[in-house]
């Protein structure tokens, strides 16, 4: 059985089912969601300007960040066209 990581956002994937066994396929499909996450690509652009990759907790953070931004400036456009 391969180990399955993801190098370049520091995680593993192991899924084990009630009995503590290892349930190998949904760790697979869970290792393929992955990699087509935005935290996973969020992380490949932050390794091209070499910077460290950043935690699903962080990611998630700053994705909350950014929405409340967006509906902050949607307020105010709403605002300046009545």
């Amino acid at each position: 059985m391969e180990d399955l990581t993801c190098i370049n956002c520091g995680v593993r994937f192991v899924a084990k089912l009630a009995d503590g066994a290892i349930d190998y396929q949904r760790a697979k499909e869970e290792h393929k969601e992955h990699f087509k996450s935005d935290w996973h690509r969020y992380n490949l652009k932050r390794k091209i300007l070499e910077l460290s990759p950043i935690t699903a907790e962080a990611f998630a953070e700053k994705v909350l960040q950014k929405r409340a931004e967006v509906r902050k400036l949607q307020a105010y456009i709403q605002l300046i066209r009545n």
